[in-house]
């Protein structure tokens, strides 16, 4: 049983870890977003990187570079693979991605053909991580134009506020739920491990003494006809 209660621990601090990590996180956020600073959002391995919908490896990073705190200049992203083949055909793929404005663990990125209509905003750094094939490689990161004028109409708007603030402030309140999510999922993944075991080792016991399960009054239960 003390092994039982010692996973039981174990689940629990990996919670606490989570959810601290994105606190911390949050609280960095709010030290850093009234300077000209880039702003530098850590993913760890919780948020999937995923090519045309389908997940390819984990998102690590995103970073918000900026020259003034209402001026965004690029968005710098660092990816993780663990399949070759995934990077193989990202090694040519010139990359886009669905609404940069809101990064999270919905967003997928796509391969265009031809840059025509779109302009440069930022990196993907893709590190492939596979035995020990280790290998990276850094594409440009495209926009469209209009994507582009409406990062950098918000940013020149006072009244809006600064812009890169506010996607921060959108990415934090994205990650607050995440983590309760993800907490919760490990809470309930752990306790049903835990039930499993101390039901198999429950019937281990019972099978060893040879005893069928008793019933509610703790008499043994008659066989079944």
């Amino acid at each position: 049983m003390r092994k039982y209660w010692t996973r039981i621990a174990l689940g629990a601090l990996l919670i606490f870890c989570v959810g601290y990590g994105f606190v911390s996180a949050g609280r960095y956020f709010k030290n850093t977003v009234a300077s000209g600073k880039d702003l530098t959002i850590p993913f760890g391995s919780l948020v999937p990187f995923k090519l045309d919908g389908e997940k390819v490896g984990t998102l690590r990073s995103l970073v918000i570079h900026r020259t003034a705190p209402k001026e965004i200049v690029g968005f710098g992203l660092r990816v993780r693979l663990s399949d070759s083949a995934a990077f193989e055909k990202l090694q040519g793929c010139k990359l886009t991605v669905s609404d940069p404005m809101h990064i999270d663990e919905h967003t997928t990125f796509s391969c265009v053909s031809e840059e025509a209509g779109y302009q440069p905003f930022g990196n993907v750094s893709i590190e492939l991580r596979s035995g020990h094939d280790s290998r990276t490689v850094v594409q440009t990161l495209l926009l469209t134009d209009a994507t582009v004028r409406e990062i950098r109409s918000h940013a020149a708007d006072s009244a809006a506020g600064p812009a890169a603030d506010s996607i921060a402030a959108a990415i934090r309140d994205r990650v607050r739920s995440q983590a309760k999510a993800i907490g919760d999922s490990i809470r309930a993944v752990e306790l049903d491990r835990v039930a499993d075991r101390m039901k198999e080792k429950a019937e281990a016991i019972r099978a060893r003494s040879g005893r069928t399960p008793a019933d509610t009054t703790g008499r043994v239960k008659p066989p079944p006809p």
